[in-house]
């Protein structure tokens, strides 16, 4: 169930100071996890019954937990699930926590709508915070929208690890395209399946390797069904974390056609890599990408703007080398041993 607010959880357990007693509540979402567990000296709870509905229990169970427990911060990962039994065990216990916003899932129309209804509830879960750490200036405007003081909104980037994307020595494929992102609406990438019909047609060897898995990946399997792009769409599945840095050095573009995105951290690691980015322009990825300096920035929803940027890099070795060097540049800034401390110090 990783996703980028996941591994941003993962990092804080990683890099904690030794003097923090941490302890990490998650849902358990799946039967075979256990529900409790100690992973280099943290403890992990798993809260819930051991299916896909956990996260819904989760903002009750965890408030639960906590109440014959002694916490002097609790750090919410997200507004909704983690940042709805932040905001409950304060009431409760008046623990103060500070609120991490991560995704830009939340700006789509389908969830503002659900969000309308429980909006007093939303709003309290920022306001309440004693700090909203944001990680792009998109998420920072979302939190000045919902009344969050200015003096309480932090915005701290996500980051990599920069020492993992040195060069592997793996052979480079001169016409692969990579996609690495879950298989939700949200991530747009039905967008690129449908740019490979145009790309296809100038570069009959290019290939889209898409690597994630979701609720959308039937929908896309049909999808490259429809376009006769058999032969050039592969769905790779999950890939994990560790593997990800090998896949991205196979690959001569990296695409990232979400339509909200809070960050992006894997347009940095694809950066890192040595992939040229051909990006949406949207959210936190405004951030990172400067439109023809280390990536070439796309509207989102546009099959056609996405495979005329894709055919740009292809036809312009100059430009992909460039927007290459210019991205490991831009990468080498974003590094967790540089971000963490800065987390850290949010803690009350």
């Amino acid at each position: 169930f990783i996703g980028g607010a996941e591994r941003f959880a993962e990092e804080i357990v990683r890099h904690a100071p030794p003097s923090v007693l941490l302890t990490v509540y998650t849902a358990r979402m799946r039967l075979d996890l256990p529900r409790q567990e100690t992973v280099n000296g943290v403890t992990i709870y798993r809260l819930g019954f051991g299916c896909a509905y956990d996260k819904f229990f989760f903002p009750f169970l965890a408030p639960m937990k906590a109440l014959f427990c002694e916490y002097d911060c609790v750090h919410a990962v997200m507004a909704s699930y983690a940042g709805a039994a932040a905001l409950f065990i304060y009431w409760l216990k008046r623990t103060p926590y500070v609120l991490t916003l991560q995704s830009g899932t939340l700006d789509m129309p389908e969830y503002a709508r659900i969000i309308r209804f429980i909006f007093p509830l939303y709003r309290a879960i920022h306001r309440q915070a004693h700090t909203v750490h944001v990680v792009s200036n998109a998420l920072r405007l979302r939190a000045l929208s919902l009344g969050v003081p200015s003096e309480k909104i932090v915005v701290i980037p996500n980051g990599i690890d920069c020492a993992r994307y040195t060069d592997t020595g793996i052979a480079r494929l001169p016409l692969r395209i990579i996609v690495v992102a879950r298989l939700e609406k949200v991530k747009g990438v039905r967008y690129a399946i449908e740019a490979m019909e145009y790309v296809v047609r100038q570069f009959p060897e290019a290939e889209l390797v898409i690597a994630g898995d979701g609720s959308e990946r039937h929908a896309l399997e049909e999808l490259v069904n429809e376009k006769n792009l058999q032969r050039s769409v592969m769905f790779k599945g999950l890939v994990s974390p560790e593997k990800i840095p090998t896949l991205l050095a196979t690959g001569t573009i990296f695409v990232c056609p979400s339509l909200a995105e809070g960050f992006g951290i894997v347009i940095l690691e694809a950066m890192a890599s040595g992939c040229a980015v051909v990006a949406t322009g949207v959210g936190g990825i405004l951030d990172i990408v400067t439109d023809g300096i280390n990536g070439v920035l796309v509207p989102p929803a546009s099959a056609t703007a996405l495979a005329e940027g894709i055919a740009r890099i292809f036809k312009d070795d100059a430009l992909r080398m460039r927007l290459v060097a210019a991205g490991k540049v831009r990468a080498r800034a974003f590094d967790w041993q540089d971000s963490m401390p800065r987390i850290f110090a949010l803690w009350p």
